[in-house]
């Protein structure tokens, strides 16, 4: 998977590990530890990434504000978004879709889970 993803998680252990993973598929993996610092990554070059993985909660800038903002700001051309939470995602009580994600993936992360969720924007 010859993909560029924004990996966005306050844990730095879990941006270690899922930076891993990615790699291990191929991918590029640019990180950010909230999303402030995601918004600000994604405006320097917003055609760079293919995909963003964001963590849901986050201190500073959650992942839900955050995902609003980006599509606030690129209506038409922002990469999908996974949301990433360590509860499983019935317990959110909403759908991706409903919180501005188009996949939800979830904690802890496996290869084989990550590399199926990347099928689906190959």
């Amino acid at each position: 998977y010859n993909l560029n993803v924004l990996l966005v998680d306050d844990r730095e252990i879990n941006l270690k590990v899922a930076g891993l993973m990615l790699q291990k598929l191929g991918c590029e993996v640019e990180t950010a530890k909230n999303g402030e610092v995601a918004i600000a990554k994604y405006d320097e070059n917003p055609k760079k990434f293919d995909l963003i993985i964001m963590d849901i909660q986050m201190p500073i800038m959650d992942g839900i504000n955050a995902t609003k903002k980006l599509k606030r700001k690129y209506p038409e051309n922002l990469a999908p978004i996974y949301g990433l939470s360590a509860q499983i995602p019935k317990n959110l009580n909403k759908t991706p879709e409903e919180l501005g994600f188009d996949f939800y993936l979830t904690k802890p992360l496996c290869l084989e889970t990550l590399e199926k969720s990347l099928k689906r924007i190959v």
